[in-house]
């Protein structure tokens, strides 16, 4: 082999070395790039919102990991392993109930869960209740301590404008001259004293938002009914009934009353004119000449009238078939069904005989 062919071969050689040196090179700095912008980077705005994650004692790692990509709060369980080692803190995460943003950078997370669920000086712990009214939020948050404008607040909530990181689908249907009534989801936050109006309203409506999964739009997709007219029945279910298979049975029962004509005749729409919390209202409160008066006019009432569960919900969008047309609720709070009306007055008769 001559010098002309070793050169040749040499200059080759060289090149092949360049080639897999850059490579690799371009490899690891891709590799780093990635991992810096999952571990500090949030992800896509597509998944806002807050949740409530509770980590329990005893937890490990590989499982809180997991439930925080389960939860949507993080995406990728392996970079929050890496960087929970690689930054010391395997032994410092904490058990407790947090409220985190989905879609947050790891960084985030860890920090969070690292320092603890005690509560900051400068925040307030809220707790809604499922089925309370906006009337009755808005005087519980009064109750809390909050600095809020609250008259803002109120102005918010009955014209808007609200949150611009809110889906489209949740206002299908919605009257733009409707209150915001059915949107304040019922949930635990922890909230800063001086929580703007604007925030505050955000907030609860951005959880109720983000509380809706994919398959329940499916299910919305698949009805014949708006997200808002579910949302409607879904609050009278709430206030009619407590167990998740009782909500199903009548959610069965309303919607095939709304399908014949026939009047929802529910109690609750009643008291939600009246502000009463009685089971069986009076001759006078039936005679009420309101359009939630549902004994006397068909349909659903104009609004939501309360902010209900997520198992409300549901039991709308997955009713339970049954041949019942008729219910009544007895003093011991048991749900008695009837097929017909002859049955249902033979037990109204039994159980309230007066």
């Amino acid at each position: 082999m001559n010098d002309i062919q070793n050169n040749f071969i040499d200059q080759k050689e060289k090149k092949g070395r360049k080639s897999i040196f850059f490579g690799i090179f371009f490899f690891v700095m891709l590799s780093f790039w990635f991992m810096w912008r999952q571990i500090y980077v949030p992800q896509s705005p597509q998944t806002q919102g807050m949740v409530t994650v509770t980590i329990e004692e005893g937890m490990g790692i590989d499982e809180i990991a997991n439930f925080l990509v389960k939860e949507e709060v993080i995406d990728s369980a392996f970079f929050f392993k890496v960087y929970t080692v690689l930054s010391g803190n395997r032994g410092a995460l904490k058990a407790g109930e947090y409220s985190l943003a989905k879609g947050s950078s790891i960084s985030t997370v860890v920090v969070s869960i690292v320092q603890g669920e005690e509560q900051k000086e400068d925040t307030q712990r809220i707790t809604l209740i499922e089925g309370w009214r906006s009337d009755q939020i808005i005087n519980y948050l009064q109750s809390q301590g909050l600095e809020t404008d609250f008259e803002r607040f109120e102005e918010l909530f009955e014209n808007g404008p609200v949150s611009e990181n809110l889906s489209k689908n949740i206002f299908e249907g919605k009257p733009k001259t409707a209150i915001f009534e059915g949107y304040l989801f019922p949930d635990t936050y922890e909230v800063y004293v001086n929580v703007t109006a604007e925030d505050l309203l955000a907030r609860l409506m951005e959880t109720f938002d983000a509380k809706i999964t994919p398959e329940m739009w499916d299910q919305v997709e698949a009805s014949p009914y708006t997200f808002y007219e579910i949302l409607t029945l879904a609050s009278i279910v709430e206030k009619e009934v407590s167990s998740f298979e009782d909500r199903q049975i009548v959610a069965g029962i309303f919607l095939q009353r709304l399908k014949d004509n026939y009047p929802l005749q529910s109690d609750a729409t009643v008291n939600y004119v009246t502000g009463k919390k009685t089971t069986r209202p009076s001759l006078k409160d039936l005679d009420v000449d309101s359009f939630y008066n549902t004994y006397e006019y068909p349909g659903l009432p104009p609004t939501p009238i309360s902010n209900p569960s997520l198992e409300a919900i549901q039991s709308v969008l997955d009713p339970m078939p049954s041949n019942y047309y008729f219910f009544l609720t007895t003093p011991e709070n048991e749900t008695i069904f009837s097929e017909t009306f002859s049955e249902h007055v033979k037990n109204k008769n039994f159980y309230y005989p007066n």
